[in-house]
């Protein structure tokens, strides 16, 4: 499920040229697999960032270092994912 789902392609792309609401709909699908994955770090990370970007306070620069902070955490999670994954396939 987490390495097929197209949640974080539209966070990013969101994050990168998306409005406010687009940023909030996408942080909310990608944290609902986290969810259902008990990938509670990444979730409340995307929680945060579903509240940042319906905050006026928070501005471009404070999603940017959101969306840095799950970038890097989803790459982790989903090379370990796929590592686990080739391994039993071998």
């Amino acid at each position: 499920m987490f390495l097929t789902d197209k949640s974080y392609s539209a966070l990013k792309k969101a994050a990168e040229s998306g409005t406010g609401e687009e940023i909030k709909e996408a942080a909310h699908s990608l944290g609902d697999v986290a969810r259902l994955l008990a990938l509670s770090d990444l979730y409340y990370r995307l929680s945060s960032m579903e509240t940042a970007a319906d905050s006026p306070e928070c501005g471009i620069n404070c999603l940017k270092e959101k969306m840095q902070g799950i970038s890097e955490l989803y790459d982790n999670i989903y090379s370990s994912i796929a590592n686990c994954f080739h391994r039993d396939r071998s």
